[in-house]
């Protein structure tokens, strides 16, 4: 491009609110009649409450017969920006400062009474229950219904700065609420009236942030929140990452007074649900003559591969031992798991036991 070196000559489209529209086929739009674009077509029609249709204002000239003509064959010429008198339906005073819109080509009235919404202008002044006075606007912020979201239109907050409903928005940052006003974001779920998640939050101690973030994962995971069974619950949170493992593994120690005992015995409660990977023992001091058996248990029912062997051979303080059970090895909230030595060896000597649990 090029800029302008001498006097160019520069049209105007057409005076601020004077529109000229190509007419619908098999179309006759009457003068004094409302008029539409169906944005179907593209082409000129009565105004009425159909799906599509954009107010294009008044026909103040003549009428136009494009009955026998095809898409386009006559134009319609129509004006907005004007204060136009319009037939209403149960016009009141309450009307005045409303949004009016189009029941038919020479009839207007309240959002209530219509289906499709096809603004024409605001209510300026109440005549009478039949006759308003409107500012036909053109299509834009002036015809929108104030917090309503309408496809290839802009929005407007009504009053109380509210705004619904967009299908899909994008942002950089969202606030939900701000500083002395709560703000919350609720989100619901595919099926109706299945209730929904609210995001809120508390008071905090000072002027302070608290962040959610998502660290690096290597895979797409959905993370879910199970059913804590109760009105009220809080997440275990640590101050240091954790991996998998950490975060759903459990462990439940006993101690057998002395495994050189027959039917010495170590007992303790779970309060888990899971399944136990492992069983690991530590000696206490050194055995002699035989090896001490150790066999595991969920309530009287022996795990698989559960069965700890502890060596006489070598035996000293700090010996650790383990067992990877095999079977038989779930336990519920409410279930007690035992450790029992068979007394194979001499020498009085403690052992502790520790059970470790997956969580399920």
């Amino acid at each position: 491009m090029t800029a302008l070196a001498a006097a160019n000559e520069v049209y105007e489209f057409a005076e601020v609110g004077r529109h000229e529209i190509e007419v619908a086929a098999s179309t006759t739009i009457y003068k004094g009649a409302g008029v539409c674009l169906d944005t179907s077509t593209g082409y000129g029609v009565p105004a009425s409450d159909a799906s599509g249709y954009i107010s294009k204002g008044v026909n103040l000239a003549a009428t136009v017969d494009n009955s026998s003509g095809s898409n386009g064959d006559k134009k319609v010429g129509t004006f907005t920006n004007k204060y136009f008198l319009l037939t209403a339906s149960g016009a009141s005073q309450t009307w005045e400062g409303q949004m009016l819109y189009w029941v038919d080509d020479a009839t207007v009235a309240l959002a209530a009474s219509v289906t499709y919404n096809i603004a024409a202008g605001r209510c300026v002044e109440y005549r009478s229950s039949t006759r308003v006075w409107v500012n036909l606007m053109d299509t834009g912020i002036d015809t929108l219904t104030a917090g309503t979201v309408t496809a290839s239109m802009p929005v407007v907050a009504d009053e109380n700065k509210d705004v619904g409903d967009f299908r899909n928005l994008d942002a950089v940052n969202i606030d939900a609420g701000s500083s002395g006003v709560a703000g919350s974001v609720d989100v619901f779920p595919t099926t109706a009236a299945s209730g929904k998640l609210v995001l809120t939050c508390d008071d905090q101690a000072g002027d302070t942030a608290v962040t959610i973030s998502a660290n690096a994962m290597g895979q797409a995971t959905a993370i879910g929140v199970p059913d804590p069974g109760a009105a009220s619950a809080y997440f275990v949170l640590s101050s240091v990452a954790l991996t998998t493992e950490e975060a759903t593994t459990r462990y439940l120690t006993v101690d057998i007074p002395d495994i050189s005992t027959a039917n010495s015995t170590g007992l303790i409660y779970c309060p888990y649900a899971g399944t136990i990977t492992s069983i690991k023992s530590v000696l206490h001091g050194a055995i002699t003559v035989g090896d001490a058996a150790i066999t595991t248990y969920i309530g009287s029912t022996a795990i698989t591969g559960g069965g700890l062997t502890i060596a006489t051979a070598g035996s000293a303080k700090g010996d650790i031992d383990t067992a990877s059970p095999s079977g038989l090895y779930t336990v519920a909230v409410g279930d007690y798991l035992e450790a029992i030595s068979d007394g194979g060896s001499t020498d009085a000597a403690r052992a502790t036991v520790t059970f470790v649990i997956t969580l399920t």
